[in-house]
């Protein structure tokens, strides 16, 4: 009678696990990549269909090739590891874009125009040699990601507030002693790295991006942490390495999603250690 009863629980199981599978282990509707062109010429070449990603990583290209504008319906373009310098006010031409890679391209000025691709949404700046960046950036709406990364930047443009859907802000390894008011308008924005600036505190605007799960800022200046840091309800990780921090505020201990606390090489006393693994037994805490 037992094997009788596991058998048939193995036939009323089996047609079960069939339909879970069938419903939810496998990919439904997986987009078609598009074809990947690391040759321009071939690219340009194309008389069928539409050339929609064209990666040209470490050609040693010592200009922008302008031949790529007139592949009108480019979606994805990788022009990483050149020495580029700059970008022609023309890669407006490029309005489907939706990723554009520009790191490492030794670039020393972007175009205003850069803010006129309506359609991107990830935007690759790092390991260049930008001071500056283009108010126009602003005017990205549909952009998601940005990196700017180990350049130049001592300050940013007021309207990088008006990127309203955006979600990672990558600033790290920059000049940066303060940050913009507007960039509190980041309501979207879930993490920002500011890591090895010139940071004495942490900006106050931070306190309004309530929706931060990721904040970093190891290799700064701080000497103390703000009291309302409280206010970040959603963070999960926060970086503090190699600052100044002697005290840790009570506020700290209410961020009750915290799952990662990195402090290591700060002049923390053990008390403030002891005391915030009491207030957040869940999260990881590295001194």
């Amino acid at each position: 009678m037992k094997m009788t009863g596991m058998k048939m629980t193995i036939v009323f199981i089996l047609p079960a696990l069939l339909l879970f599978c069938v419903a939810g282990c496998f990919p439904q509707d997986k987009p078609e990549m598009p074809r990947k062109f690391t040759d321009l010429q071939e690219a340009l070449g194309v008389t069928t269909g539409n050339v929609e990603y064209l990666s040209l990583y470490d050609k040693q290209l010592m200009e922008f090739p302008v031949g790529l504008l007139k592949l009108s319906d480019l979606k994805r373009l990788g022009l990483r590891k050149n020495k580029l310098a700059t970008v022609p006010a023309e890669i407006t031409k490029l309005n489907k874009l939706e990723v554009l890679d520009l790191g490492e391209a030794q670039l020393v000025k972007l175009p205003s125009e850069i803010g006129q691709l309506p359609s991107l949404k990830q935007l690759y700046l790092n390991g260049n040699r930008l001071a500056s960046v283009p108010g126009q950036l602003g005017n990205l709406a549909e952009l998601t990601y940005l990196n700017l990364d180990r350049n130049k930047l001592a300050g940013l443009p007021a309207a990088i507030g008006n990127l309203s859907k955006l979600k990672w802000l990558r600033l790290n390894d920059n000049l940066l002693t303060s940050l913009p008011p507007d960039i509190g308008s980041l309501s979207n924005l879930d993490r920002l790295y500011l890591r090895n600036n010139k940071f004495k505190a942490v900006p106050e605007q931070i306190s309004q991006l309530t929706s931060l799960t990721a904040l970093s800022m190891d290799d700064n200046q701080l000497e103390e942490l703000p009291t309302w840091i409280w206010r970040l309800q959603s963070l999960e990780r926060l970086d503090l390495e190699r600052n100044k921090i002697k005290k840790l505020p009570e506020e700290l201990g209410e961020l009750k999603n915290l799952r990662i606390l990195l402090l290591t090489g700060n002049p923390l006393p053990i008390e403030d250690y002891e005391r915030i693994r009491k207030q957040l037994p869940l999260c990881q805490v590295i001194f």
